[in-house]
């Protein structure tokens, strides 16, 4: 298998903890789903995914967490879809059952919006906002 020509990185839509941290003192972290306005993100990013792809099939790497795979189904790939590979490496902090809501709320990086990003690694890469399709060009370090 050789490398891949393109790497989209795509982050799980607006989570239930997202909306609101009390979550975690009932939920473990890994069984925190998607709302509905990170599944809607989910699909417009998965819209938008599509289109780019072009018809090229794509090898997925996925969190084990619940909302990763939600995020991934409202992807809809489909067909594109040639291997899903579950990688346990690409999920968050487990901040586990513990903490208090409101530590959490300090020490958790807020979300813009809970926008999904789609990052294309080539030449350059391009971070795109599934809610405002704004782009700005990093060059790779």
């Amino acid at each position: 298998m050789s490398a891949p020509g393109r790497i989209f990185m795509i982050r799980h839509g607006q989570s239930a903890a997202n909306a609101d941290t009390s979550i975690y003192n009932r939920v473990p972290d890994y069984r925190i789903p998607l709302t509905a306005r990170g599944v809607e993100e989910a699909r417009i990013a998965g819209e938008k995914l599509r289109r780019r792809l072009n018809g090229e099939q794509v090898c997925v790497y996925v969190s084990p967490y619940l909302r990763a795979y939600q995020t991934l189904e409202a992807l809809n790939l489909g067909p594109l879809v040639e291997r899903v590979i579950e990688e346990p490496r690409l999920r968050e902090q487990d901040w586990a059952n513990f903490q208090i809501a409101g530590d959490i709320e300090h020490a958790v990086v807020p979300l813009d919006r809970g926008v999904l990003r789609i990052l294309e690694q080539s030449r350059e890469c391009r971070i795109a906002d599934a809610d405002q399709d704004r782009r700005r060009a990093v060059r790779p370090g």
